[in-house]
């Protein structure tokens, strides 16, 4: 009876060591694992601060909304390239790029449809909202794609402003009482703001940003492939829509 109880003990003492030891080599080998994980993200973390973005740019994101009959366009909804840009009146960038967009256009004609899309960037640029208003009012009297145009030039000119939006509807003999009426109420608030936070959801942070058949395009490319100044190829929009076309 004592040898069993002795062969009892020894056993538990035995059994013990092999289960603490295990137990160590368990905590020792989760702790190796969880920091290789760390430091993979850092690693990855690093990765990506050195190619200009953050995590948050990989997420998921919802695909563009796609182009509305009802929308401002510039040429025809059924054209086989739909580039949809978003951008801002007053940002010197999104008035450069809406030069090569029309050079674009004229280069592609009925091969593209243009559809113009409201981000403006308001804690940048004071006078980018009441120039979105302003397209929209113009564009409730048929006259937006003629007011974008002119805005475009205000805007390269530095010349947005109340008293320039009053001679530019002036000059397109639009309906001076009612334009006013529509500036005034800030009766596009809402479609502007909608648009803004629908860009959000499709990863737009910044004007000019394009969407070439769902194709994101960041900021203002040029029309022509260029190399920039720090060595980097950057693929122009008349080479982009080439490879779309193929």
């Amino acid at each position: 009876m004592k040898k069993n109880i002795l062969y009892f003990i020894v056993g538990f003492i035995v059994i013990s060591s092999i289960g603490l030891v295990a137990y160590e080599d368990f905590k020792k080998n989760n702790k190796e694992t969880a920091t290789k994980v760390e430091q993979e993200k850092i690693i990855k973390k690093s990765e990506l601060s050195d190619m200009g973005l953050d995590e948050k740019q990989l997420e998921p994101v919802k695909k563009v909304k796609e182009i509305q009959t009802n929308e401002h366009l510039l040429g025809e909804a059924g054209a086989p390239i739909k580039i949809i840009v978003y951008s801002d009146f007053a940002s010197a960038y999104s008035e450069k790029y809406y030069r090569n967009l029309i050079k674009t256009k004229e280069e592609f004609k009925d091969k593209i449809v243009i559809a113009f899309r409201n981000f403006p960037l308001v804690k940048i640029n004071p006078n980018s909202f009441s120039a979105a208003l302003v397209a929209e009012c113009a564009g409730e009297q048929g006259k937006y794609l003629e007011m974008n145009k002119i805005l475009w030039d205000n805007s390269k000119n530095n010349e947005l402003g109340i008293e320039q939006y009053k001679k530019d509807a002036a000059d397109l003999k639009l309906d001076e009482t009612k334009f006013s009426q529509c500036l005034v109420s800030e009766k596009y608030k809402n479609k502007i703001d909608t648009e803004i936070a629908e860009a959000g959801t499709y990863n737009v942070n910044g004007a000019p940003t394009t969407f070439v058949n769902d194709e994101i395009v960041i900021g203002a490319n040029p029309y022509e492939d260029t190399v920039s100044s720090d060595g980097r190829e950057i693929e122009g929009l008349k080479s982009i829509i080439e490879r779309q076309l193929k």
